[in-house]
């Protein structure tokens, strides 16, 4: 799968087994260090991790640095809400 994403021009050019077991180390350490009581919810785990993959594989055009900050000020007001509203 990963292969096929970079032979579509969807991922980066990485080696597929490399980022398949980098894949699996993050999940299955999670056990070890998860602590529902904790500091960090399954929601939020789960959406860094999303952003981890995400951010590190998807190929993006390359963006002016205006745009990305605007871009990192709307991604804080959305979490910003999204805690306001499950809070």
């Amino acid at each position: 799968m990963i292969a096929d994403g970079i032979r579509r021009g969807v991922f980066r050019d990485v080696p597929p087994r490399l980022v398949v077991f980098g894949l699996l180390g993050m999940l299955n350490w999670l056990y070890k260090w998860y602590d529902p009581r904790g500091h960090w919810g399954a929601e939020e785990i789960s959406s860094a991790f999303l952003a981890v993959v995400e951010g590190g594989l998807v190929r993006r055009p390359p963006r002016g640095p205006a745009v990305s900050r605007r871009i990192a000020r709307l991604q804080r007001e959305l979490r910003d809400l999204s805690r306001a509203l499950d809070g």
